[in-house]
């Protein structure tokens, strides 16, 4: 291993950066600085061509969020309002794979809380507002342009855990509300509930077709377990463990079928 063109590469300013999970990119970006915009770029590598800048103003915070087969780069730019006392946001969404990197708006009114990439199709869902009345936001980017699936309102949700083989999504208020709602998103229905006191963490197995909440003896020095649960919703199984830590699944080894051997599965064996 060794240095690339033996020297750094200079950015001033840069707070933070991301590697594409795909492509030899890397995104970065810089704050104002007085009278100078804040400054989005994607960068390849290893020529340091710039593919993509995008300059954004009035800004208090950004967050990078690569989608996880590269085709997306969105940006949470985080503003204050008129009155200097709240934060807006909304979405610049990168989209990596167009001629000349085209970038879409998503404006939101609210700040958001939680947002999380369909890992493996085009969909993505925000979290916004302040509880108890926080909304669940869907979108599905269809042709190149974002399509809104549907606001789901008054959620307990603090966090949002897709399913590894997408389409099924978790909303759950970690270390707060308890609550764990399972949405499919091929119809928009929230197919199941419940409830599990002091939950601090959630776990989908690699294959999707199972999950586990968890209360950790590192939040909670009561009442640890993990329960396990389908990707519909239904509790499978209450475990308690004294002083459980962290629950991981073992790593799925790639399938031996083709994507539409496992598409043509799933719809013979999806639940009626």
């Amino acid at each position: 291993m060794g240095l690339l063109d033996k020297k750094s590469i200079q950015i001033d300013g840069i707070s933070e950066f991301f590697w594409s999970p795909a492509d030899n990119f890397l995104s970065f970006w810089i704050p104002e600085n007085n009278e100078i915009p804040a400054r989005v770029t994607i960068l390849a590598i290893p020529s340091k061509k710039e593919v993509r800048v995008k300059n954004l103003f009035n800004v208090s915070d950004i967050r990078l969020n690569w989608h996880k087969q590269g085709k997306f780069l969105c940006v949470k730019v985080d503003r204050y309002n008129k009155s200097k006392k709240a934060n807006i946001s909304n979405f610049e969404i990168f989209h990596i794979h167009e001629k000349q990197v085209p970038v879409d708006v998503v404006e939101l009114k609210e700040q958001v809380i939680a947002f999380a990439w369909e890992p493996t199709g085009n969909k993505f869902c925000c979290l916004h507002g302040e509880s108890p009345r926080i909304s669940a936001m869907f979108f599905e980017i269809k042709g190149g342009k974002i399509e809104h699936l549907e606001t789901m309102e008054r959620k307990q949700a603090t966090h949002i855990f897709w399913s590894p083989a997408g389409q099924f999504v978790l909303l759950v208020g970690l270390n707060s509300s308890s609550q764990l709602e399972f949405i499919d998103t091929s119809d928009m229905t929230v197919m199941n509930s419940g409830e599990h006191l002091m939950v601090s963490d959630v776990e989908w197995d690699p294959t999707g077709r199972y999950l586990v909440s968890i209360v950790s003896w590192w939040a909670h020095k009561i009442d640890n377990a993990y329960w396990v649960w389908s990707f519909q919703g239904r509790l499978l199984r209450k475990c308690p463990m004294e002083q459980l830590c962290q629950l991981l699944w073992r790593p799925t080894p790639a399938s031996l079928l083709s994507a539409a051997q496992i598409k043509k599965f799933a719809r013979t064996t999806s639940p009626t």
